[in-house]
């Protein structure tokens, strides 16, 4: 049997087995002994998690490719798909991404503030090609930068009661401005943006891009997005 490096023996010399009077030691219950290196209350760091992403649906998605949401809806990975969300703003960023088109779409470079490019050919954003538009229209040749800028934001979804990440790209950029138009108003934590689908036609057919309002919420709902956005419960 393979020997635990850590605790200097077996992986059954975890647990004792710990067998009463007039009991076998199958019958007895399994008392566990883990090693100290273990523990119920983890302490988890920013590093040790990942801020789930609330997106809207498409036809190619994955949840509706395998029938668990419908093309429209609003999904949060542990939540059921939901027909509109009611967020709070808490954090805002501008980020670009550029990934592999021709291969398994792995990032090349990325920028967190939208200035200085990580990664492959990285540097300054602003003078980079690949941020820009190609072609023309007149010639039929239009096409979108390669390099995917997006308005990012970590936000407080009322009806999932959760933190999650937002972002707008290409699409959707014009429904960020909109909700940058209300943030810039009210400020970030203190406004709440009703996220609705909307629908539009494109050469490959229906797509939804998300419709942006401001929501009436109780005070209580900002209190409650602080608490979350800090780590609470």
């Amino acid at each position: 049997m393979v020997k635990d490096k850590e605790t200097h023996g077996t992986f059954d010399s975890m647990f004792d087995n710990e067998a009463g009077e007039g009991e076998s030691s199958e019958d007895a219950p399994v008392t566990p002994n883990l090693p100290a290196l273990y523990s119920d209350q983890p302490d988890f760091s920013p590093d040790d998690v990942q801020i789930p992403r609330l997106r809207l649906a498409q036809g190619l998605s994955r949840e509706v490719q395998d029938g668990t949401a419908r093309p429209g809806q609003w999904l949060l990975i542990g939540f059921e798909p939901i027909p509109e969300a009611t967020i709070v703003p808490m954090l805002f960023a501008r980020m670009r991404e550029l990934r592999d088109e021709d291969g398994d779409r792995q990032v090349l470079c990325y920028s967190r503030d939208s200035v200085t490019g990580v990664g492959d050919p990285g540097g300054v954003c602003e003078s980079c090609p690949l941020g820009k538009w190609a072609g023309s229209k007149e010639e039929g040749n239009r096409r979108a930068p390669l390099c995917n800028f997006n308005y990012s934001y970590i936000i407080y979804s009322v009806e999932h009661d959760a933190v999650a990440s937002l972002s707008f790209s290409r699409s959707g950029l014009g429904a960020a401005k909109m909700m940058n138009t209300i943030i810039a108003q009210k400020g970030l934590g203190k406004c709440a943006i009703s996220l609705k689908p909307q629908t539009k036609q494109g050469p490959k057919g229906t797509y939804f891009v998300p419709g942006i309002g401001a929501a009436t919420v109780d005070s209580t709902v900002f209190d409650r997005a602080k608490v979350r956005a800090a780590g609470g419960v």
